[in-house]
């Protein structure tokens, strides 16, 4: 089973988010963490079972949180996060990172 490995921009989004929502309630942070890892881990537990999107990227959707993980499944085998990305906010911004 790969691990999923991170773009650094995609490392800057989640750390973002997570101040954000620690800002607001240390609490709510560690709800987005917990949130994030479970997310990570159902990517790399099955990562074909998870949504095709553009580029051939794939998209897995945090369950309590707004946000999206953009990766890809390299022919290597390897897994690639080009993106944690807020679903409502400038779509597809990251789809220059995938090339």
């Amino acid at each position: 089973m790969p691990l999923l490995e991170f773009d650094d921009l995609a490392i800057d989004e989640v750390r973002k988010a997570y101040r954000w929502y620690r800002r607001i309630d240390p609490a709510l942070a560690s709800e987005f963490q917990t949130d994030f890892d479970l997310a990570v881990m159902a990517i790399e537990a099955n990562p074909r079972a998870t949504a095709k999107h553009d580029l051939g990227t794939r998209i897995y959707k945090l369950k309590q949180f707004p946000y999206m993980i953009v990766f890809k499944i390299l022919s290597t085998g390897e897994l690639m996060a080009y993106a944690v990305a807020h679903v409502r906010r400038r779509p597809r911004y990251w789809r220059r990172r995938t090339r």
